[in-house]
């Protein structure tokens, strides 16, 4: 899938999402927009495409398999990382951050995703996910 392809689904996908309301937990559980997140990053992490490992590399996602990049459920960890979403994200801008963060492990790096929180420019709201290290630090946006 190209670049183009996969950025128009993520649009899609995201336009019709609503924050869930459950109170008392960082994580998102596994749903369609989970697995998209997971699809996606598993598409960069393990890309050999001369047009995708520039983009796996800029957003420092590991080179990792596909088969090895998975949703965490682990509360810990979604508490630590959606802190630092937050906290990335109230420096630039933007509006609508829940709390609650699907976070993707990929090798020893996570990619975070409040779906409720959106970046506004001129035409549209656009969904934020953000790559953190495994100390929770180091934030590309893609």
């Amino acid at each position: 899938m190209s670049s183009r392809a996969l950025a128009l689904a993520f649009l899609a996908v995201f336009t019709s999402t609503r924050p869930s309301t459950a109170s008392g937990q960082a994580c998102r559980q596994a749903d369609s927009v989970s697995q998209w997140l997971v699809d996606l990053v598993g598409h960069f992490a393990s890309a050999t495409d001369p047009h995708d490992v520039p983009v796996r590399d800029s957003l420092r996602l590991p080179a990792t398999p596909a088969r090895d990049v998975r949703l965490v459920i682990d509360e810990a960890v979604c508490q630590k990382a959606g802190a630092a979403y937050a906290e990335d994200r109230g420096r630039t801008g933007g509006a609508g951050l829940s709390g609650r963060v699907y976070v993707v492990q990929v090798g020893m790096a996570y990619a975070v995703l409040d779906p409720a929180f959106y970046y506004y420019d001129a035409r549209r709201r656009i969904p934020i996910v953000l790559v953190l290290d495994s100390t929770y630090r180091t934030p590309s946006i893609f």
